[in-house]
Order: C-alpha cells, then structure tokens, then sequence
C-alpha cells in the first residue's frame, strides 16, 4: 500500500508535525527542437532582422541564432521562448533566485564581444531580461556563460532603442501572486555610426534553476484530528477486505 506525499502531508500535520515543502525546478533543453522555441523580434534605429533554428555541431543539437544590424545606428534584439514548460508561482511557490547556465560558441562573423545574452521571462503576455552584462563572446569553442542568485529585480521590460534594450522600472512578478511564468533567452546586436554586419551564435546546454519559497502545510486542529483518525481506519478496514 502507497501513501501519497499528500498523504503524508496530512498524516504530519494531524498529530502536529510541521511540514514544509520546498518548491525547486530545474527548465533545461539539450536538442531545440524550432517546435519549443518562439521567437520574438525587437529592432530600433535602422533596424536589422534575427533568425534562429534547431542546428548540428558534430552530434551536438544546437539552437543556432543570427543577428543582423544595419549599422549606423542600428539595434536589434531576439527573445527566444521555451514554449514546453511553464511555472505557476501561485501553485508551485513564489520564486526566490533563480539561476542561469548556457553553453555559447560564435558560428560565423565573429569579432568583438560577439552576441549579448542571457535569461528571459515571458509572464502576462510582456517579455523581461536579464539587465546584467552577458556575452557569447568571439571564441569558436563552446564556453559556459552563468549567473546566479537573480531575483525579479535583475529582470527588465524588454524596450529597445538604439541606446537601451530594457525599461528597468518594470519588473516580472516572482510572488504568489504572479500569473504563470515561461523561460527562455536573449541574444542582441547593435552598432554605432558603422556599417552593418551579421553575426551568428549558437547556444547548447541551456537551463534555469528556479529556487522558491518554502510553501508550509497548515495544521489541522484537534477536532479535525478525530475525523481523520476515523477516516483512517474506515479506510483501513477497505484495505483489509480487499486483501
């Protein structure tokens, strides 16, 4: 016979024990399969164009993303969707860090500091980024880009110009009171008074580790202890005669 974690729950609440239930996940993709992701486009200025898709490395699956700027001036940023899961602070605990991790490499035009990136949310329809300073770099090798400990507060509206990608007095709501929450990432490009040109990146080995609250049980009193001390051995005598 099985008891559930509900069960359980139950069972330690009724005769006083406090119960506390961790709230932790792990949002991860390894093959970027174009059918997950949605891509989100943000020119300013002389704009440009972002195009992205699933893509190999030897045997690696890779989500292959192209940025190109106009030039002078020109910005141009892509929030890439991961469309296969989606997290309810409400049902599964308000988020308190969370913490990012990708796998970056620069595919063709490369120089610089090659493509900003880092997480993004997607939460009521409006789209967020991470305000910190992240990059893909110019290497041609894969390298590990992280971040930890993000709270809301380093997320911002995504609002491009040709001087800014985020509004940084909008913030996604992590509480309980936030409506559901899907992930991704952002890669952007920009240049000042230059020519235009076309980068391509790709990212593998992404995942976002989402930490939350603690969500306590509430006690049940001592007179709902006795219709549970019931419940349990009519239950009890059902087992039995099934046996």
């Amino acid at each position: 016979m099985k008891i559930s974690k509900a069960g359980i729950w139950i069972l330690a609440s009724a005769i006083g024990l406090p119960v506390v239930a961790l709230a932790q996940a792990t949002v991860a993709d390894t093959t970027f399969a174009d059918a997950n992701w949605t891509l989100t486009i943000f020119p300013a200025g002389n704009g440009g164009s972002v195009t992205a898709n699933q893509a190999t490395i030897g045997s690696n699956f890779i989500r292959s993303v192209s940025d190109t700027v106009n030039g002078t001036p020109s910005t141009i940023l892509g929030t890439h969707i991961y469309t296969a899961f989606t997290y309810n602070p409400a049902t599964s605990g308000p988020i308190t860090t969370l913490g990012y991790s990708e796998s970056a490499i620069c595919l063709a035009g490369c120089f610089g500091q090659g493509q900003s990136t880092g997480p993004a949310v997607l939460q009521g329809g409006n789209l967020y980024i991470y305000t910190g300073v992240l990059i893909t770099g110019p290497s041609t090798s894969f390298h590990t880009v992280s971040a930890s400990g993000l709270t809301s507060a380093d997320f911002a509206r995504v609002a491009v110009t040709t001087t800014t990608l985020f509004d940084n007095t909008q913030h996604p709501d992590f509480s309980g009171a936030g409506a559901p929450i899907q992930f991704g990432f952002y890669r952007a490009n920009g240049s000042g008074p230059s020519p235009g040109y076309t980068l391509v990146a790709g990212i593998d080995d992404w995942q976002l580790a989402i930490n939350a609250a603690p969500v306590t049980v509430p006690t049940l009193n001592p007179y709902a202890m006795g219709g549970l001390v019931l419940l349990l051995a009519v239950a009890g005598v059902l087992f039995l005669r099934r046996s």
